[in-house]
């Protein structure tokens, strides 16, 4: 952090025991890993509405999609992902009407493919 003079500006937390508050406290949600399964976190950020800006790791690239959902970052090119995830950044702020588009769409995706209802109908057909 101290290279990228990012202190006192950003923090890393662990586990966050109230999400409400989380989420309300923030204004873009972040998810920097390398290497990401399937993330109940993704799918928060999009339920609280906030704009995504993540690798492009295998769990979020199952979840959304670049320009749609989020901003994907390449995780290939690990020594630039601090400048990739600034632009993204940049891009957000200086795009609002992007930002509210991909909240929007997030928000849809996750009533229609991971809410309880989708989920027992996806079961049901599974299932039989």
């Amino acid at each position: 952090m101290r290279k990228l003079n990012l202190e006192g500006s950003v923090e890393f937390l662990s586990w966050v025991e109230n999400k409400k508050s989380f989420f309300d406290s923030i204004d873009i949600f972040l998810l920097t890993s390398r290497r990401e399964t399937f993330g109940l976190v993704l799918l928060e950020a999009m339920k609280f509405c906030k704009p995504i800006i993540s690798t492009d790791v295998d769990g979020p690239r199952e979840i959304v999609s670049n320009d749609i959902c989020a901003l994907l970052v390449s995780a290939k090119q690990f020594e630039l992902v601090p400048d990739l995830f600034t632009a993204a950044v940049l891009r957000l702020i200086n795009e609002p009407e992007l930002a509210q588009k991909m909240i929007e769409n997030s928000l849809n995706k996750v009533k229609e493919k991971f809410s309880y209802e989708a989920l027992k109908a996806r079961m049901r057909e599974i299932v039989g």
